[in-house]
């Protein structure tokens, strides 16, 4: 999930150049930048080992949702929530 923070907020500091969209997509980034370095740091002192997923029909279908939400979101609901067509268009 922080992944998914990093990855949103890098490519809206791409998108938007404002000073308030700086500030805000920034401070996402920085956020999820120091709770995984947090997270790990915290995994390693406490010896957690997280077991691997149960298979790759898994895998993808979690894609394949993932995929689809975000084509229905970029493509209609961006627009209708946010009043900002991503591609512009």
């Amino acid at each position: 999930m922080v992944l998914g923070v990093k990855v949103w907020a890098a490519a809206h500091l791409l998108a938007n150049g404002r000073l308030g969209d700086l500030i805000l997509f920034g401070a996402f980034l920085a956020w999820a930048v120091l709770d995984y370095i947090n997270s790990c740091k915290r995994d390693r002192a406490t010896g957690v080992v997280y077991a691997t997923a149960p298979g790759l029909a898994y895998d993808a279908a979690t894609v394949v949702f993932g995929i689809g939400s975000w084509l229905i979101f970029v493509l209609w609901a961006h627009r209708l929530l946010i009043g900002v067509s991503p591609f512009g268009a």
